[in-house]
């Protein structure tokens, strides 16, 4: 019987050892996006790119212009925010074990004449999209 209890105690230990050491091989990326007046930005699209591994993760920042990414596996990153009328933004972020890296995410607006031609060219594509819907009917 107490054979069966030691057992029992080092299998406990060795997985909760390597629930603990997986953990430590990741780390998180937290940020908060504004405009250049300090403005929260709310709804920006956030990709975060593995440098080494190209894998993304896309998110939107909440109505506070806070995101997170958790469990990133350490390494470097490429952060991209991006909202219609603003200038994208790029940073590179070196994620490391169990730590978070925080980010001030500034977006510039955009030029007026970049939204108009991007909201033209969707309208077009939409338009095209129909006209050949309705032929093959």
């Amino acid at each position: 019987m107490y054979e069966r209890k030691n057992f029992w105690l080092v299998i406990a230990f060795l997985l909760l050892n390597s629930v603990t050491s997986w953990a430590a091989l990741n780390g998180d990326i937290e940020g908060v996006v504004r405009d250049t007046s300090g403005a929260i930005i709310p709804s920006a699209n956030v990709t975060i790119i593995g440098v080494a591994t190209g894998a993304q993760r896309t998110l939107i920042s909440d109505e506070r212009g806070y995101f997170i990414a958790t469990q990133l596996p350490i390494g470097e990153y490429d952060v991209r925010v991006q909202l219609a009328g603003f200038k994208s933004s790029s940073q590179r972020v070196l994620v490391k074990s169990a730590e978070r890296a925080s980010l001030n995410v500034t977006l510039e607006v955009g030029n007026l004449a970049e939204s108009i031609s991007w909201n033209r060219q969707l309208q077009c594509e939409w338009r095209t999209r129909t006209r050949k819907q309705h032929h093959y009917r």
